[in-house]
């Protein structure tokens, strides 16, 4: 069940997020609505009631509007539902991330004790939310505006001396030099603001808070590039994304590399052996352990045009496996797979074969080595692509006791054989497919359960709107969870399909 409940935690992290931006008077006439509905009441009713005691957050209305009004406040609803029978249950939230991210919207919590740990990104990865629905509805910036929000775009808009200004309105005398200073010893602009709320022992109202950050954000990012804080960290991140869809892998694989390597400087100037200690800290719009898996494909698909990248690959693979814990077996398995595959691309298959043989050797059981292994001969139509070969070695990973992800290596060979003109082999190995039943990491499927709030499980809906602010939260961008994995036009129809399923582009989001 605690699996269950961090799941949900996981799918409603933006809208918990958003629920966070509400001012304290909007959280309010939101709780006042649900009240109501929670006493039998209409929706209408409801609204009529709490517009009474809240007028200045009270939602405009009509007929057609009600219904996804209604949705709103019914999703509201069953989320505090399902938040309090999780407490019952002694389950928690990770309190920091949300506290961080309430505090942008000015929602300060006075009972929350964070201090030293850096927000900073947290902070960043609402802004990216903000600065997105802002960039599709030119409307809400001015409604940000008007609330007096804090947003990196409305800072970045200011002179020095502006955000110095404003700075000493919140009660924080600062110049060059003692920013510099102060720089020195943090990681992040939220790392600072947190710093400065506790020497000045400053008091905001509404949302002052999220200036303190916005202002120490972009004097940092203009004065010190040379030393990019977490949040300049994350916006490069978020902007190889942005160049990886525009089909620039070259571009992307370029700067993600320089990204990769402020993150080792940092890494080890604070004495971060793994990370997941740099993940502690960063708490991005991404997060870094997932992140590196989408630098290896951008390298990889660079690597087509130009062989130089392989190599670029090769160092940051094995680079991510030495700071990657043990127990992240996954992450290893795809950095050495995709070392081996390196190899292959640049066309060296005494050493392709050297690396695989070895690892099989160690870990016989390990099918997506099989399957990179027998990829290096059937997906690159080189000098070394031989089908022969890549039957031989899929057979003889399944010939392998307990082999993991059987199933993936038997589409991988029904693949190869509908390359071959062996229909018939293909055909029969998909009838075995059919009777196999395993999970990614070996084993039997195991059941799982479809979350419902009325069975004491856990489910969420999406597409609703939360508080006066009225943002919708579809597409609101990328979870930290889950990082975009978009084909790119550089596969071929034979090659392994970039979105990472492991099978070929035309099995796959070719087809």
């Amino acid at each position: 069940m605690k699996d269950v409940f961090n799941e949900y935690l996981k799918s409603t992290e933006e809208m918990r997020a958003i629920l966070a931006l509400r001012s304290p008077e909007e959280a309010a006439y939101d709780k006042e609505v649900v009240g109501g509905l929670k006493k039998g009441w209409s929706v209408t009713k409801a609204l009529k009631r709490a517009a009474l005691k809240y007028p200045d957050e009270a939602l405009q209305w009509d007929d057609d509007s009600i219904p996804g009004i209604r949705e709103k406040y019914e999703w509201l609803m069953e989320h505090e539902e399902i938040m309090a029978k999780a407490k019952a249950m002694g389950f928690k939230e990770d309190r920091g991330r949300i506290e961080a991210l309430g505090r942008l919207g000015g929602g300060v919590d006075p009972e929350s004790s964070q201090t030293g740990n850096a927000h900073g990104a947290s902070y960043n990865a609402i802004n990216s939310i903000l600065e997105k629905e802002m960039a599709g509805d030119p409307r809400l910036a001015e409604e940000l505006a008007a609330k007096g929000k804090g947003v990196l775009a409305f800072g970045r808009q200011m002179t020095d001396e502006q955000l110095f200004e404003k700075l000493r309105s919140l009660g924080v005398d600062l110049d060059r030099t003692s920013l510099g200073d102060l720089r020195r010893g943090v990681l992040s602009a939220a790392d600072m603001a947190e710093q400065l709320v506790r020497k000045y022992d400053l008091r905001f109202k509404g949302f002052e808070e999220d200036w303190l950050w916005v202002c120490l954000a972009v004097l940092w990012e203009r004065w010190y590039p040379e030393a990019p804080s977490l949040e300049m960290i994350d916006d490069a991140m978020q902007e190889g994304y942005e160049r990886a869809e525009k089909q620039s892998a070259a571009e992307a694989g370029d700067l993600w590399l320089g990204v990769w390597k402020n993150i080792l400087a940092i890494m080890d100037a604070q004495g971060m052996k793994l990370l997941d200690d740099f993940d502690e800290r960063f708490s991005g719009t991404q997060s870094a352990g997932n992140w590196v898996q989408d630098v290896e494909m951008e390298l990889h698909n660079a690597g087509i045009d130009n062989p130089s990248y392989c190599s670029e690959k090769i160092r940051f693979c094995e680079e991510v496996i030495q700071r990657t814990p043990e127990q992240d077996e996954l992450t290893i398995e795809n950095m050495r797979r995709s070392i081996g595959d390196a190899y292959a691309q640049m066309g060296d298959m005494r050493k392709a074969d050297e690396l695989f043989q070895e690892r099989l050797t160690v870990d016989p059981q390990w099918g997506w080595g099989w399957i990179g292994w027998s990829d290096c001969y059937g997906f690159w139509k080189r000098k070394h692509y031989n089908l022969g070969r890549a039957e031989e070695i899929l057979k003889q990973g399944l010939a392998v006791s307990g082999v993991r992800d059987k199933s993936d290596m038997l589409e991988r060979l029904m693949t190869v054989y509908e390359d071959m003109g062996r229909q018939e082999d293909a055909d029969r190995v998909q009838e075995e497919l059919a009777s196999v039943d395993d999970d990614p990491r070996g084993g039997e499927i195991r059941e799982t359960t479809e979350v419902s709030v009325h069975d004491n499980v856990l489910s969420a809906r999406t597409k609703v709107r939360f508080g006066g602010m009225g943002m919708p939260l579809d597409d609101l961008g990328r979870s930290r969870t889950t990082a975009p994995q978009e084909p790119r036009k550089k596969a071929g129809r034979n090659e392994p399909c970039p979105c990472g399923s492991g099978k070929k582009f035309k099995k796959c989001c070719g087809s």
